[in-house]
């Protein structure tokens, strides 16, 4: 499944992933293979083990994200600040 993911280069803009250890997720934040949408934003954090900090990314996005500890999302939202 990883090997098809980066094949097609497909960038994901929403996902229903279950909670718990997900290897196909994890490839795709650590390859960065998603798009920075909100739902892709708070499954990050929430992939991370981070639940309690995702339900504040409704009203302190930025500041979250910079607290949550996910140095991959966190590098991902200043390379490309004029997306997010």
């Amino acid at each position: 499944m990883k090997c098809i993911i980066d094949r097609l280069d497909l960038r994901s803009t929403a996902l229903d992933a279950p909670r718990g250890l997900n290897p196909i997720l994890d490839h795709i934040y650590e390859s960065g293979l998603y798009e920075l949408t909100p739902e892709m934003i708070a499954l990050s954090v929430r992939t991370k083990e981070k639940e309690e900090l995702a339900e504040n990314l409704s009203t302190a996005n930025y500041s979250t994200i910079r607290t949550s500890g996910c140095t991959l999302l966190i590098d991902r939202v200043e390379e490309y600040r004029e997306l997010y």
